[in-house]
């Protein structure tokens, strides 16, 4: 792939690898992208970086590099607490983290046009409606949220509010945003500092004192104008460092295991027997089950009882890397037991089968179409009678 570039002169030159594809960039003629091959054998593939002068181009050319700097992928806002709900910075690809955010309802765009706390913030300054709107989040335990606020009329490109009784409202819904309910309200009579820099707001609690209603497994948060009827030229606002905990406490840890090695202290490990056609394996720092089972699948299994009554809550982090990959977990009451194919006595099995993903009980089965690939971070809960099956990228009961 090529395009003409005969131009002399200092090119700033940006080249992005990602797991698919490699796009190499300069200000001067424009952008090539290809599928990057380098990744098809292996997407985890080490790489290393050479520079230098082109072979064909002659010897009597001079190549001069006046500045190189590498840096590591781009990483998403990285959540290693499952209290934490939902959070954002907008720095992302400078951008909004679209996994935390309902994004056909949300109108802001990072950038730096009312400031920020660092970075970028979420800038509302369109016409119409300006709101964000979060993913649905497990408020069941109740919540509380934080963010960080800025009212416009720091600049020309930043617009004030003009009436004292315009602002934002921070509202929750529990029936997928057909209504809203409010929580509290922020005008800029009241509250004129926000004007000024932002402002951390940290005390918005949602419990079974107050907002009760918004305690479901499903809740949607929203920052909104309190007007809809907005021009572009004022009424700007801003949110940075977006956060949403729940109340949960968090039990005792029974296991935490990264499969660096064999963990004979939290797992009992099936004994294999020459014949298998399928195994057990720990691989580059993670778990792997290969090959054809045929009839019945080695099983891992927690070595310590868990009381099923208090509840109980399973996080995992696996890479579903085709489209068939048969990834299962599962509960049950007894100390020995062998996955087989369909439904089993006194068993609720949670997983994936190519294009679909599951919970099979011992009476039946319930199922949702989940074909995509790559990194999933599991949730399971058992409480209440329920089990909670949810991931990074779909949640139902």
């Amino acid at each position: 792939m090529q395009v003409p570039c005969d131009k002399k002169g200092t090119f700033d030159i940006d080249i992005k690898i990602f797991e698919g594809m490699i796009s190499f960039t300069d200000d001067v003629c424009g952008t090539l992208s290809t599928v990057n091959p380098l990744s098809d054998a292996d997407p985890d593939v080490q790489l290393y970086v050479y520079y230098g002068a082109d072979v064909d181009a002659g010897t009597n050319t001079k190549t001069t590099w006046k500045s190189m700097e590498i840096t590591g992928p781009e990483r998403p806002p990285v959540v290693k607490d499952r209290r934490v709900l939902m959070q954002d910075d907008f720095d992302f690809r400078k951008d909004l983290y679209q996994p935390m955010w309902s994004m056909d309802e949300t109108t802001g765009i990072s950038d730096q046009v009312c400031g920020s706390v660092s970075g970028n913030a979420l800038h509302f300054g369109n016409s119409g409606k300006r709101t964000a709107v979060t993913k649905p989040v497990d408020a069941s335990k109740g919540a509380r949220l934080e963010f960080s606020l800025k009212f416009g009329g720091s600049s020309i490109q930043c617009g004030k509010f003009m009436n004292g009784d315009e602002g934002v409202e921070v509202q929750y819904s529990i029936d997928q945003g057909v209504s809203w309910n409010k929580i509290v309200r922020y005008t800029s009579k009241q509250f004129p500092n926000f004007s000024k820099e932002f402002t951390t707001v940290n005390n918005i609690v949602v419990d079974d004192q107050v907002f009760s209603e918004a305690l479901t497994h499903a809740t949607l948060f929203r920052w909104t104008s309190i007007t809809q009827n907005n021009r572009p030229c004022c009424g700007h606002w801003a949110l940075d460092n977006v956060r949403i905990v729940s109340l949960e406490t968090q039990g005792d840890n029974v296991v935490d295991d990264i499969f660096k090695m064999k963990n004979e202290t939290a797992w009992e490990y099936p004994v294999g027997k020459p014949s298998d056609q399928c195994s057990i394996s720990l691989d580059k720092r993670m778990l792997e089950f290969k090959g054809q089972c045929k009839h019945m699948s080695p099983t891992i299994r927690s070595k310590r009882p868990l009381n099923g009554a208090a509840g109980v809550v399973i996080e995992s982090e696996i890479k579903k890397d085709w489209k068939c990959a048969n990834h299962v977990l599962a509960v049950s009451n007894q100390p020995e037991v062998i996955f087989k194919k369909g439904a089993q006595k006194l068993m609720v099995k949670m997983g994936w089968d190519c294009n679909r993903k599951y919970i099979q009980t011992p009476t039946g089965m319930i199922q949702t179409a989940c074909g995509e690939e790559g990194v999933y971070k599991i949730l399971i809960r058992e409480e209440d009678g329920f089990i909670h099956f949810e991931d990074s990228v779909s949640f139902w009961r």
